[in-house]
């Protein structure tokens, strides 16, 4: 009887599973951000414009001064700003980096192309803007960085927190019924 629960409960987790595709991730490398893509086959190409657009409005303070394109069911195109975006270790000491970024969103047939532009990084004690830029966790030659690797990987994962953020927000959101 153990071994039939067993078997049970090992094809109910693997056929809940099967199906589900893993979410896309942004990957840093010395030419920038890849683009990412994502079917959202559930949703229609309207729906996933509004409810993007609904999500700037809850997600920034001032939505109006980050979205700085839309093109109804294409394009939006947002300027944004991440605190402590990414670290590294001196001396004993951590030091915080912000990090400004673009974010493009554009949508065709139910699926989005997502691409992440990053931008200037702030030292953010004292806040003022560095001469660090995505380069810097890779050497001339394009191998990674030892001392920044800790910051690659948590600036790669602000980059996709934002997304994880977007996509919880699309599909938790129910569009509202005019009724």
């Amino acid at each position: 009887m153990q071994k039939f629960n067993l078997v049970c409960l090992a094809l109910c987790i693997s056929l809940g599973s099967f199906g589900q595709k893993a979410t896309p991730k942004f990957k840093l490398t010395t030419k920038g951000v890849e683009p990412i893509v994502i079917d959202l086959d559930t949703l229609t190409t309207p729906v996933i414009y509004s409810q993007t657009m609904n999500w700037i409005k809850h997600h920034y303070k001032e939505s109006e001064n980050v979205l700085k394109t839309h093109v109804q069911d294409e394009l939006i195109r947002i300027e944004g700003y991440q605190e402590n975006a990414w670290h590294y270790k001196a001396t004993g000491k951590k030091y915080y980096f912000d990090a400004a970024y673009a974010l493009q969103i554009e949508i065709k047939d139910n699926r989005v192309r997502l691409k992440y532009e990053p931008g200037q990084f702030w030292s953010t004690k004292p806040k003022s803007r560095t001469t660090y830029t995505y380069t810097t966790f890779f050497k001339p030659n394009g191998d990674p960085t030892p001392m920044y690797a800790e910051g690659k990987k948590e600036f790669e994962a602000s980059m996709n927190n934002l997304v994880l953020s977007w996509l919880k927000f699309l599909r938790s959101e129910k569009p509202k019924d005019d009724w």
